[in-house]
């Protein structure tokens, strides 16, 4: 054990190490080093083997964050990322889960950037909760909305998309969104 850890340069050759019989260490704590990343060395002096221990180091200074300039174009133009337009969805994927099984299916068909109507009418409330514990989750990881039209209902979009007026009319009529709210 002793020689595995000197071989991964975790404790020096003569510091004293596990005891096998007990799995505690006898005299000493660790004596490990700070991450070398903490320390830049001021000495710019070549060092020998003889002078090991007598380095002096300080902190290195904290990470600044450079301070953000928008990209200007050419023509004077700011350049901005590219952000996707608002799409209108003409069609709304109703489903209806039995259990916590079936809600994979609605984070399959947000990502294909599809709003969802998701019927929670017939279930338990345990498992409601779960459901919309893990709806609340997706739709903050997606940057999409949660809503509830209905008793009973949520409705789940992707980030920027809108549903049309035909559709809203469509879901009325199934009695999974209340045109009233």
């Amino acid at each position: 054990m002793n020689k595995l850890l000197t071989w991964m340069g975790l404790v020096d050759e003569g510091e004293p190490t596990m005891n096998p019989g007990y799995g505690t260490r006898t005299d000493m704590t660790s004596r490990r080093p700070p991450p070398r990343s903490q320390f830049r060395i001021v000495d710019d002096q070549p060092q020998t083997p003889s002078d090991r221990g007598s380095r002096i180091a300080e902190p290195a200074p904290p990470y600044q964050r450079p301070a953000v300039v928008a990209a200007r174009g050419d023509a004077g133009v700011i350049v901005r990322g590219p952000e996707a337009a608002v799409i209108s969805a003409s069609y709304t994927e109703i489903l209806e889960p039995h259990g916590f099984d079936d809600v994979r299916r609605v984070a399959d068909v947000l990502r294909e950037q599809v709003p969802v109507v998701v019927n929670l009418k017939n279930l338990d409330p345990p498992t409601v909760r779960r459901l919309v514990d893990f709806l609340c989750g997706l739709v903050y990881a997606l940057e999409g909305t949660i809503q509830k039209p209905a008793t009973g209902v949520l409705l789940v979009r992707p980030p920027r998309v809108t549903i049309t007026r035909q559709e809203l009319q469509r879901l009325a009529s199934l009695g999974l969104y209340d045109l009233d709210v």
